[in-house]
């Protein structure tokens, strides 16, 4: 994200970093209407590639190069907007987060100050982590990535070039073959891995660092119109990664080479070629380009605080607002806080970045002491505390041993029955166990527990997911040969069926012509669904297995405990409200395939347990949301808390003997 020293100023790469960072701020202002647009970090990151190294190119041949002076021009140019960027979130977030939102928050501005970002949020990546939306520091992630670059590569350039100049291809293409080579062989089977990790993105950065090696030694296009026709190239490319891209694509994979090439292309064609002199030279997006860098830094806080404040999405006009006003501080940083500091040389330098860099730790520590709950926010003097102890309340697996499985996901308990009953679902299976595990326990004649569960996994029979859940289908139907095994008694069928079956699902069953048949378009890939799990239930019943399918419970933003909260900028920040939920608004969307699963299930011979009747009872049908003593029932939005489902959820019970 950072500029060019200006002896090597280029218009038309502000153009270039103005469009980078336009579909960055579009994709997450609105991802629905631009998907792709997160590829813009990909141009960013080549970008910069390029114009660090040839800054240190240049100076390496004028024998001026200075690893102290690099780095102080580094601090200079980062370090001040993202310490008022951190400093102003973490005042937004003593008013307006609860006691364990404002911690987590505090683990992300001292990892965020410490540019190790991309790496704590890779370790907090797991099927129930908060979501993306509510982490107010995510977008520092590349920061990240970045400043890890600038310690890796200028050091291996410096060393290459004194050694001789002309091995720096040679390093530059070992290194991208190396990192490119880590990101293939992760992006399909550890995702999170390929897209936070450097090793896996640094190919992407000496890309750009091998183009200016080539423009560095003048093996440059010479003629005009080849020059126009790389530029065009390159921009089709870049625009082509945001059209085609998605939240589906295996990305970064080989997908990133589309505006990792198009970038390439763009900024070798020179700044007179058609469209770098034309389009990208153009005055209002090269002064977008120069306020890309704190533009970058306020505009993904506002908007997820913007989603703290609605509990979902904030309405598409906030959401423009609140971008506007990005634009707005970006305008203000970049005026009266870079451009500034940019007029210190030599002495006045050295002890301004000292003076900022020991503004960078006193920030990071002030996280770490929120993170340690040494600092609480304003919401701690409310009577939250019910709230705040709901959120990412989860007692699975508990004491269940894992089995040996390489996937890690089978887990079973043996207690003294030797005959089990077996759990297969996704994690609205995993949420029962609590309860089982206390009749285990208790019982002397409950059965034993095997759970074969992941979260997002439907228990389909042959249906396949995509992305990172692609193990699921290979996952369930080794948990369905489990339950053929002579020690298995009873089997239990449960998910939150609503995320499978809903519009916008992926989930899909493949015929022999390898043409994929979404089960959500209640057709052919529905049709085959349930008839695959009325085979599987009625050949587990002629094995002589009880079998038991349970419906969806009540799910949706309003059962989500924040929920019930209403956030505002007052000293009394947050207050508690009352939320009802009728069993018809959550049933009737889902009615058709809620009646579906059951009729299966019925035909097929298992036993239908319907969550609803018991959660959402006769007459009023409302919903529980929380006991009357106010604890939320529920941990997030599609969940149940362990202590509910231990001391009420008395219809599972039948399962278990």
């Amino acid at each position: 994200m950072s500029s060019a020293d200006n002896n090597f100023y280029r218009a038309d790469i502000d153009g270039l970093r103005a469009i980078a960072i336009l579909s960055v701020v579009i994709f997450h202002m609105a991802p629905e209407y631009f998907p792709g647009g997160f590829a813009g970090v990909d141009i960013f990151f080549v970008i910069s590639g390029y114009l660090i190294s040839s800054i240190i190119m240049k100076q390496m041949e004028k024998g001026s190069f200075s690893f102290k002076d690099f780095y102080v021009k580094r601090i200079i140019r980062l370090f001040p907007s993202l310490l008022l960027v951190l400093t102003c979130t973490i005042v937004l977030g003593w008013l307006l987060l609860l006691p364990g939102e404002f911690e987590q928050l505090g683990k992300h501005t001292a990892s965020g100050a410490s540019f190790l970002a991309n790496i704590t949020f890779l370790k907090e990546v797991s099927y129930f982590n908060k979501a993306s939306e509510l982490k107010q520091l995510l977008h520092l992630w590349s920061l990240g990535i970045e400043e890890q670059f600038y310690l890796f590569w200028p050091p291996v350039l410096y060393i290459t070039w004194k050694i001789s100049p002309s091995m720096v291809p040679l390093i530059a293409i070992f290194c991208i073959s190396y990192s490119f080579g880590i990101n293939i062989n992760k992006v399909a089977t550890k995702p999170e891995f390929a897209f936070f990790m450097p090793q896996a993105r640094f190919w992407e950065l000496i890309f750009g660092g091998l183009l200016a090696y080539l423009e560095f030694k003048k093996i440059q296009i010479k003629s005009p119109s080849k020059l126009n026709a790389l530029g065009i190239l390159g921009f089709i490319l870049c625009i082509a990664g945001f059209l085609i891209l998605d939240n589906l694509s295996q990305f970064p994979g080989c997908w990133a080479f589309l505006p990792v090439i198009g970038t390439s292309m763009l900024i070798a064609s020179g700044k007179n070629s058609f469209i770098n002199s034309k389009i990208l030279s153009n005055k209002a997006l090269v002064f977008i380009g120069l306020i890309s860098y704190p533009l970058y830094l306020w505009h993904w806080p506002l908007l997820s605080f913007s989603q703290v404040l609605y509990s979902q999405p904030a309405p598409f006009m906030t959401r423009i607002a609140l971008v506007s006003l990005a634009f707005f501080l970006a305008i203000l940083t970049y005026l009266y806080l870079e451009k500034p500091l940019k007029i210190f040389q030599g002495r006045a330098r050295s002890i301004s970045a000292t003076v900022i860099l020991g503004g960078m730790c006193m920030i990071g520590a002030f996280g770490y002491l929120i993170y340690t709950k040494n600092i609480l926010p304003l919401s701690e003097r409310s009577n939250l505390s019910q709230i705040s102890d709901a959120l990412n309340d989860w007692d699975f697996p508990g004491r269940l041993k894992r089995s040996l499985d390489k996937k890690g996901n089978r887990i079973s308990m043996q207690g003294e029955n030797p005959q089990k009953v077996i759990f297969i679902g996704d994690s609205n299976i995993q949420q029962y166990y609590p309860r089982a595990e206390m009749l285990m326990k208790e019982k002397p004649n409950a059965l034993g527990l095997i759970f074969v569960s992941a979260g997002g996994c439907p228990p389909l029979p042959f249906v396949k997911s995509d992305s990172k859940y692609n193990f699921c289908e290979s996952w369930i139907n080794n948990g369905y040969a489990i339950a053929n095994q002579q020690n298995v008694k009873n089997v239990v069928i449960a998910a939150q069926w609503t995320a499978y079956f809903s519009k916008g699902s992926t989930r899909s069953y493949v015929m022999k012509d390898n043409k994929k048949h979404y089960i959500s378009d209640m057709g052919i890939g529905y049709s085959k669904a349930l008839k695959q799990l009325k085979e599987m239930i009625t050949s587990l019943k002629k094995n002589k297995k009880n079998v038991f399918l349970v419906l969806n419970i009540p799910v949706g933003i309003p059962f989500d405990p924040v929920s019930s909260l209403e956030r505002s900028f007052s000293l009394n920040s947050i207050v508690r409200k009352n939320i009802s939920v009728n069993r018809d608004t959550f049933e009737k969307p889902h009615v058709q395939y809620f009646s579906d699963l059951k009729k299966v299930a019925l035909a097929a011979g298992a036993i239908v347990i319907d969550p609803l009747d018991f959660l959402c009872p006769e007459p009023s049908k409302v919903c529980m949301t929380a006991l009357e003593d106010g604890r939320p029932i529920y941990k997030d939005s599609s969940h149940l808390r362990p202590f509910f489902v231990r001391d009420h959820m008395t219809f599972l019970d039948k399962v278990m003997y």
